[in-house]
């Protein structure tokens, strides 16, 4: 763990030291899940579309929202959501499902506003997983897309669950001088 807190991509954002942000993505035939974990603590409500969570440096929660662009006027209100933050709130994303039929030019320029540069539009059930800062510019968040494949973003420890397990593989004692 970085001392000074985990850098949000190239946005040069930071969250606070010990802040775990996960974002993890599937398209339907890939696993069909959106989690956002922070603390290992899920704040998506998991659902088909865009899930998004807007937080504090300090891993605070500010508001969590689904848009489920499959249907129309959810990428518009998606847009609406973004426009609505704060400059500098750090935004998580995680695509459940589907998320590219009905997903309109404002939509994804307001994920661009994030610091996202993907585009789901004609990537039909891609997984799609950030972590960004709006008023960012576009390509400097934290950022994956797959189609065969689950996506997922870490900014600080890769903690996407309450409880970690581990193993010590080897444990050398040294005595004192």
């Amino acid at each position: 763990q970085q001392p000074e807190g985990a850098t949000i991509g190239e946005s040069g954002a930071r969250l606070a030291p010990g802040v775990a942000l996960a974002a993890r993505s599937a398209g339907e035939e890939v696993g069909d899940f959106a989690h956002i974990a922070v603390n290992g603590l899920e704040v998506a409500p998991n659902s088909r579309g865009y899930n998004l969570a807007a937080l504090t440096p300090d891993g605070e929660l500010l508001d969590a929202a689904v848009f489920d662009t499959l249907l129309p006027g959810e990428a518009e209100r998606l847009a609406t959501w973004v426009a609505a933050l704060p400059v500098d709130t750090i935004v998580a994303g995680a695509v459940a499902d589907e998320a590219s039929l009905n997903l309109t030019e404002e939509a994804v320029n307001a994920l661009h506003s994030l610091g996202v540069s993907g585009d789901l539009r004609g990537r039909f059930r891609w997984s799609h997983a950030f972590i960004g800062v709006k008023g960012a510019a576009p390509g400097s968040a934290l950022e994956a897309l797959a189609l065969v494949q689950p996506a997922t973003v870490f900014a600080g420890l890769p903690v996407d669950a309450p409880q970690v397990t581990g193993a010590i593989h080897r444990l050398e004692v040294i005595p004192a001088p």
